[in-house]
């Protein structure tokens, strides 16, 4: 499924699916990025174009999807 369902399908607001991957039959791993250019941080209340407070990724677990375990 290309990126761009995946992103209609999660219905999450300023948010787009770049990459994803189904390791199994019972996960899937959605990478994702914002949409928006500058957004005000929520440690420093200053506005930012990247993400500052935390140096690697994090992996957050969403809904299942199809039936599988996702994890954003």
């Amino acid at each position: 499924m290309p990126e761009q369902e995946l992103s209609k399908l999660l219905n999450l607001p300023n948010v787009e699916v770049v990459k994803y991957e189904v390791p199994d039959a019972e996960m899937a791993i959605l990478e994702i990025q914002s949409t928006i250019g500058i957004a005000i941080c929520p440690t420093c209340k200053t506005p930012s174009p990247r993400i500052h407070d935390y140096d690697e990724a994090r992996l957050v677990r969403d809904l299942s999807l199809s039936g599988r375990t996702s994890y954003l």
